[in-house]
């Protein structure tokens, strides 16, 4: 007997193994990107202030003022030396991000789909297919501002209530965000099963508009999903605000983990959603 589009969204909330192992795999990943650059910035500012001497922007200044030329071109080699080291150290952050991400991708969605990951044949394909994805994200980016853009005006044309206005100005942001994922979710599945770049992209676009339906429905459902659980956080923040005083970075790293958490079932969720994909994990 089938399930009904509502008993199946129930379902995914039955968070087993799958849910947790994604989930731990991104927050992995995060955390050591987030450390990484944290350490990186540390450096940086401690860099700066022993080449300057002073923390202090106007001391800075005056000390500049006096500097003798020798002094000057001292100064300024340990600037060269720093701007060069500072530009590699960027570098190799970002390098580690991108394979760091792959990498993540890579064993989220074999794991997922049943399969054994080659590490030295299938990973670096899955690099290759970031840099495709990351120029369709630029281009995705663009229209989706463009579509923000639109809409901004119209409300702003029709509304004159501030917090409406922004309230549906993040809807439209957030649903934009959730078809993001969605197909690019769905371009992972259909990578994994081939491990051909420009195939698996026709082939998620064609498995989004073969099930849009299915899909559309999800949708409804993820949206939902996803403005309860902002108003639960929102609502338990503003509760626990009136007693202690929350740390900016705490609450950055609280808003962190529920988007992971959210991720991680939005992908179980769109796996088991999907007809063709669904009978395909069953078989």
């Amino acid at each position: 007997m089938n399930s009904t589009p509502f008993q199946n969204y129930l379902h995914s909330f039955s968070l087993k193994k799958a849910f947790w192992f994604t989930f731990a795999i991104d927050l992995i990943f995060i955390v050591l990107v987030v450390l990484a650059f944290m350490a990186f910035n540390n450096y940086a500012k401690a860099k700066t202030t022993s080449i300057a001497g002073t923390a202090d922007p106007e001391q800075f200044q005056q000390q500049l003022a006096t500097m003798t030329p020798e002094q000057l071109l001292s100064f300024g080699e340990g600037i060269k030396s720093f701007l060069t080291v500072f530009a590699v150290g960027l570098l190799v952050l970002i390098v580690f991000t991108w394979l760091g991400y792959s990498l993540a991708a890579a064993w989220n969605w074999n794991y997922l789909t049943g399969r054994k990951f080659q590490l030295r044949t299938a990973y670096w394909r899955w690099n290759a297919l970031q840099l495709i994805i990351l120029l369709l994200t630029v281009g995705y980016v663009a229209i989706a501002l463009l579509i923000k853009l639109l809409f901004s005006l119209l409300f702003s044309l029709a509304i004159e209530n501030a917090n409406l206005l922004q309230f549906l100005n993040q809807l439209v942001s957030l649903l934009l965000l959730l078809l993001f994922f969605i197909f690019l979710f769905l371009i992972y599945h259909s990578f994994v099963q081939k491990y051909r770049v420009w195939e698996s992209l026709a082939g998620g676009f064609k498995l989004f508009f073969s099930q849009a339906r299915a899909i559309g429905i999800a949708y409804l459902f993820m949206m939902g999903t996803a403005l309860a659980l902002s108003l639960i956080y929102w609502l338990i923040y503003l509760l626990l605000s009136r007693q202690y005083l929350f740390p900016e970075k705490t609450t950055l790293w609280i808003q962190l983990v529920l988007s992971l958490l959210f991720l991680a079932w939005l992908r179980l969720y769109l796996l088991q959603t999907v007809p063709a994909v669904s009978k395909e994990r069953a078989a």
